[in-house]
């Protein structure tokens, strides 16, 4: 079952001069391979030390966990990636994934309100007798000159 074993494998260990091409070609032998990307640093094609491939079958990448391949010498460190996603289970249903997309929505228009009455309780505290508003008269004189005027 794939949602017991992931088909995605973190590689890490890699060379500076990584690229997808050559994780690609690393395990490809081990069965097809669906999606391969080295991580990069920022605005340079230079790796950082690690990258993902993603087997289409969850027992090749299971076979890539138990025979590691070696890279000039050195086995590489490999580690199934199931932590940051969730995996669904064959029995869950789509009901049950509806019902937590429903609390999502809840909890964010929940959040929303709150800003929308920060906001506003904001503006009642600027709005004051006495007070110059943003951008209306005497915004520019300061508060002495608006005071004087009324």
């Amino acid at each position: 079952p794939s949602g017991l074993c992931p088909r995605t494998v973190l590689v890490r260990g890699l060379p500076a001069g990584a690229t997808a091409a050559l994780l690609e070609r690393l395990f490809g032998h081990l069965g097809p391979v669906r999606r391969c990307f080295v991580v990069t640093e920022k605005g340079s094609p230079r790796c950082r030390g690690f990258g993902f491939v993603t087997f289409s079958l969850a027992e090749d990448a299971g076979r890539a966990l138990r025979e590691p391949p070696e890279l000039g010498g050195r086995p590489l460190v490999l580690s199934a990636r199931g932590k940051g996603r969730k995996t669904r289970e064959k029995g869950e249903s789509k009901e049950r994934r509806r019902r937590g997309r429903k609390d999502t929505r809840r909890r964010m228009k929940r959040k929303k309100r709150r800003r929308k009455k920060r906001r506003t309780r904001r503006k009642k505290l600027h709005s004051r007798p006495g007070r110059p508003q943003k951008g209306g008269q005497g915004s520019q004189l300061g508060w002495g000159a608006a005071n004087r005027r009324r």
